[in-house]
């Protein structure tokens, strides 16, 4: 009996309190999520410019393009991934945003890298950038790493307003 009435007084408030608990988490890890944002272009959305004012032949245009492809890609994970001078094509893979970090007591680690691939095409007095994002990534709304649609897209217009630049530019004479 005694046995009986201790199993009834220790049994019955374990059950709703591991409920409470499942409850409780269950509803922590909603509110999360609900706050979280995925982020993917579509081919639709990818980034293509022509520019039919860059002066030179296209050995020349050639040339400006890939130095300005070392000079942008300075971060180790961006690197050109072929080049084609006869075609008058360089193709590389650029960090756009976002790092690898390493946190916590159990040095946890998360990658909120964005990558874009970038082809440059270029002949006579022509050249042309195309960006498409690569993957999706998420965010939550009002954190340090929010990094909306539209950021990326004033980024990559940043970077094809860089390349046109370097593009147009002379030569400098020694």
């Amino acid at each position: 009996m005694q046995k009986q009435r201790f199993r009834e007084i220790y049994t019955k408030p374990a059950v709703p309190w591991r409920l409470a608990i499942i409850m409780s988490v269950a509803i922590i890890i909603s509110l999360l999520t609900s706050c979280m944002t995925t982020v993917k272009f579509a081919e639709d959305e990818y980034f293509s410019q022509v520019y039919e004012d860059t002066p030179g032949t296209k050995d020349e245009l050639y040339l400006r393009a890939n130095q300005w492809l070392i000079k942008t890609f300075v971060d180790a994970s961006s690197v050109i991934q072929h080049r084609d001078k006869e075609a008058g094509v360089i193709i590389g893979k650029f960090r756009l945003h976002g790092e690898l970090k390493t946190v916590g007591l159990y040095h946890n680690s998360y990658d909120n890298r964005i990558y874009i691939i970038v082809e440059i095409s270029v002949k006579d007095q022509k050249s042309r950038i195309e960006v498409k994002p690569q993957g999706s990534w998420t965010y939550m709304s009002g954190s340090e790493n929010e990094y909306s649609k539209d950021d990326a897209k004033k980024d990559i217009e940043l970077l094809a307003e860089s390349f046109h630049r370097a593009m147009t530019k002379q030569a400098i004479d020694f």
